[in-house]
């Protein structure tokens, strides 16, 4: 697995505040995603998109992973100003389930779907006392041709990127 180095935070763990704390990281990434996937047919189309994110320069971990994923919206044909809102500091009040609630409403939404991760906090008596109906989203994963022996599941968009191309990608998931 990567990791990026990030120094420990003193907030309540906001992407936006995490700082990274040693650079090195990013010719590291480079040199494993290029060895695990020179081989994948579309290794080039998707690795000029991995070394232009990471070319960044920032102290800040929201200013790698925010960029990786509208640059991955984009190339599934999704356009950044009608995909992609930021929450802003103070914009949405309330921790977890209040947040969601609260974002919910704000964009006019009756329904918030949840991964499985949320059953850890997610309380849907009161999604429903707000008139707002829940779910938890029960992902089967598709299977795709990936380079290698046997299929693993599971693995990053990165991964089917560069196994399947962008367009074969934007088919699984629509």
């Amino acid at each position: 697995s990567l990791i990026v180095p990030c120094k420990k935070s003193n907030s309540e763990n906001n992407i936006k505040d995490i700082k990274i704390s040693d650079h090195k990281w990013k010719k590291k990434h480079l040199k494993i995603i290029e060895n695990i996937f020179k081989n994948t047919k579309y290794f080039d189309e998707v690795y000029e998109v991995i070394v232009f994110i990471l070319s960044q320069q920032s102290d800040y971990l929201a200013d790698y992973t925010i960029p990786s994923m509208i640059m991955f919206l984009e190339k599934l044909g999704y356009t950044k100003d009608k995909t992609f809102i930021q929450s802003k500091e103070g914009e949405i009040e309330g921790t977890k389930n209040e947040f969601l609630i609260n974002l919910t409403k704000k964009f006019g939404g009756n329904k918030y779907l949840s991964g499985q991760g949320g059953r850890n906090y997610i309380d849907e008596n009161k999604f429903l006392e707000n008139n707002i109906s829940h779910k938890f989203n029960d992902f089967k994963h598709p299977k795709y041709s990936q380079f290698g022996n046997s299929f693993i599941s599971k693995l990053s968009i990165v991964d089917t990127a560069f196994n399947i191309g962008f367009v074969e990608l934007k088919k699984i998931i629509k």
